[in-house]
């Protein structure tokens, strides 16, 4: 079975700052790989660790990758019930600045099927 791909779609306006869609990341089967899509023009991830979660435990293994200046991906294993409250990093091309955003994965993992 392929592993689940989840799109969060992140836009930056000038007044609202960075959204992230959607807010929480619903997460419900095991090995899912949640890709961070900016839709902003003039706006990048941050080369490393554009998303980082705060208290990642054993569900997030690994550090997120930096795919493209509009791309991140982050490997959810999806093991235990929790929310996660994450940062998203973006940079602002023509300034510098380096703007962020504290959003919630919410991990519900679902019983394993039982085989016929």
């Amino acid at each position: 079975m392929d592993n689940p791909v989840i799109h969060v779609d992140v836009t930056v306006d000038p007044e609202a700052g960075i959204v992230c869609s959607p807010d929480p990341v619903p997460v419900s089967t095991r090995n899912a790989l949640v890709t961070f899509n900016l839709k902003s023009e003039g706006y990048r991830f941050r080369d490393r660790d554009a998303i980082v979660v705060a208290n990642p435990k054993r569900d997030f293994p690994y550090p997120s990758w930096t795919v493209g200046p509009d791309r991140a991906t982050l490997l959810d294993l999806d093991s235990s019930r929790a929310s996660y409250k994450y940062s998203v990093f973006v940079v602002d091309q023509r300034t510098g600045e380096e703007l962020s955003v504290d959003p919630t994965i919410e991990n519900e993992p679902q019983p394993p099927s039982a085989a016929c």
